[in-house]
Parts: structure tokens; C-alpha cells; sequence
């Protein structure tokens, strides 16, 4: 049986048994089967082309000024598919199935402003409270450095369940400090495994982005583009997976 048989099988086998700890590991097969690799390249096109229109943009002479407007624009929308493609991820994968999802549909872009607002939310949910902080550290009006890194912790900790919940509730149901910090006590120390993970994910992605400067520009953003979609697309399965094992113990109602 060649390997692209088998890794399918293997991620449903490694998906759907065992503990959160056992499904964990398959998430980071999860973007390289089936469909999943041709998503990745598409998407790291795709990123590519927008950083061509944003350099093109850039270099029209002050006349074509609104010639670049509709190039911006277009770069826009196309941007807005990776933020929904990621919640789609999420939501597929809470749902139980282990194909990763088709692009979304670029000709609904309304539909396309909901998953870039969902996660807006949720970072300024999380992180407002340290934001604050901060503020109130640079005009000096508190001078405990401390309280500022407690805020953030708790932030990162809050952010990543105040994302599934909005994904999965519908926004501002699922923003509801009562339901994620509830959800949070009632799915650790799973929860806090997942935290773990989704945060050291996230330092390989700052590690790595910046060593592809060093990459010519076109291969640069093609690799970035190519490692930045893996990485997301593993820290959504995460979230997924969460859900889907801890989900009697959730009850969302959603």
C-alpha cells in the first residue's frame, strides 16, 4: 500500500481514538493528506500574488492613484479567504471529519468579513485587558510591570477557547466570559496542553518567518506562505479536536 493510501487512514485512525493526548500528534499530519498539500501551495500562490499587487500598487506614479485603489482592494479580499478558511478548518474538524475543507466561496464576500471579525473579537477580548495595562505602564499612572504580564498570560490562555467558542456560538454568544472561562475549567488540563502546543507552534512561526529573508523575495513569500498555512492550519485542527473530544463535557448549546 503506497504512503499516500495510508496517511489518510493513519490520521483518521490517530483522530478518532484515544485520549486528547493521542489525537493530539495527528494534527500535524492532518495538513499534508489528501487534499490538504494542494491547499497549502494554492494558499502560498495566492500570497504571492498579493504581495505582487501590493508591490505593483506601490510603484504606480502618483497619476494611476486610482488604479492602485481597486488593485488594494482585490489584494483585500483575496486576503480575507485565510482567516475563513482557518475557522472553516476549525469548524470541520469539530465536527468530525478529517478531509480539510475547500477555499471558501470568493464570490460571497460578505460572507468572507465574518471569520476577520470573529478573530478581531476574540484578540480584543483576550488581550484588552493587557493592552490597557500597558498603556497605563508607558503614562506611567501604574508602575506594576508584574500585572502586565499576568493580564497576557491569562490573555493567551483565554484567547484560544474564546475562539472556538465564537466559531462554534455564533460571535457574541460565544464571547461570553462565563462560557469560556467554564469551558476552559471543564476541558483541562487538556485545555492547558493545547495552550502549550498552540503557543510553541507559534514561536516556531516567529522563529522561522524571519530566517526566509535571507530567501530571494519570490521564494521567500512562497515558503512563508507555504509554513505560515501548515502552522495555522495544525493550531485549527488543535482547536477542533479539542472540541470534538470534550464535547459532552462542553454541552454547548450553540
Amino acid at each position: 500500500m503506497t504512503p499516500q493510501k495510508t496517511d489518510p487512514l493513519l490520521l483518521k485512525e490517530m483522530s478518532k481514538t484515544g485520549s486528547f493526548y493521542a489525537r493530539l500528534p495527528s494534527a500535524f499530519v492532518y495538513p499534508v493528506v489528501e487534499r490538504g498539500k494542494y491547499i497549502i501551495l494554492c494558499g502560498a500562490v495566492l500570497m504571492c500574488l498579493l504581495a505582487l499587487a501590493k508591490w505593483v500598487s506601490r510603484l504606480l506614479p502618483p497619476h494611476f492613484f486610482y488604479v492602485g485603489i481597486p488593485i488594494r482592494i482585490l489584494a483585500g479580499l483575496i486576503g480575507l479567504l485565510f482567516p475563513a478558511y482557518i475557522l472553516d478548518v476549525i469548524s470541520y474538524s469539530a465536527a468530525g471529519k478529517d478531509d480539510p475543507p475547500d477555499w471558501p466561496d470568493f464570490t460571497n464576500w460578505l460572507e468572507l468579513l465574518r471569520p476577520a471579525f470573529l478573530i478581531a473579537g476574540a484578540v480584543a477580548i483576550s488581550f484588552l485587558p493587557a493592552g490597557l495595562c500597558r498603556i497605563a505602564l508607558f503614562y506611567a499612572w501604574i508602575e506594576n510591570l508584574a500585572l502586565f504580564w499576568v493580564l497576557l498570560i491569562l490573555g493567551v490562555l483565554y484567547f484560544p477557547m474564546a475562539l472556538l467558542a465564537a466559531v462554534l456560538c455564533d460571535g457574541s454568544r460565544g464571547f461570553s466570559p462565563v462560557l469560556v472561562v467554564s469551558s476552559v475549567v471543564k476541558t483541562a488540563p487538556g485545555y492547558l496542553v493545547a495552550c502549550v502546543v498552540l503557543a510553541a507552534v507559534l514561536g516556531v512561526w516567529f522563529f522561522v518567518r524571519p530566517l526566509l529573508h535571507a530567501v530571494p523575495s519570490g521564494l521567500g513569500v512562497l515558503f512563508s506562505g507555504m509554513i505560515s498555512l501548515y502552522l495555522f492550519m495544525v493550531e485549527a485542527r488543535i482547536l477542533g479536536l479539542l472540541y470534538q473530544t470534550y464535547e459532552e463535557r462542553l454541552g454547548w448549546v450553540c
